[in-house]
């Protein structure tokens, strides 16, 4: 549970490579435990891996932060916390689709934003 405590900490100090790698990190711990949280570690950790890849090497708008922090922070504690009280599977299965639902949509909405800047 460690590690979950730690990604929320991570969630709430901001979402950004930094702390992405830290994410990445701290799931891979949760995937080496083979708890019950298995299936959502990879989830969080793969979101946060995808972030990183869209980002590393780039300069982030900071409109592009705020559509990923908005999107992706309240999904991200939704699952963790559905995680750190022990919430039945089908909550926390719901809550892990919920953080691939939000990422489509923030990669859908960065999509349309750069198109714009494009114009």
């Amino acid at each position: 549970m460690q590690w979950i405590k730690q990604i929320k900490q991570l969630v709430q100090d901001g979402i950004y490579i930094k702390n992405l790698n830290l994410i990445v990190v701290a799931a891979s711990k949760g995937l080496a435990a083979g708890n019950n949280f298995i299936l959502p570690a990879f989830i969080i950790r793969e979101v946060a891996d995808s972030v990183v890849s869209l980002w590393e090497g780039q300069v982030v708008r900071l409109s592009e932060q705020s559509i990923v922090e908005e999107g992706l922070r309240p999904a991200f504690n939704a699952l963790l916390d559905a995680m750190l009280r022990n919430a039945p599977k089908s909550e926390v299965i719901a809550s892990a689709e919920a953080l691939i639902v939000a990422w489509q949509s923030i990669q859908t909405e960065l999509r349309d934003l750069a198109d714009l800047s494009d114009e």
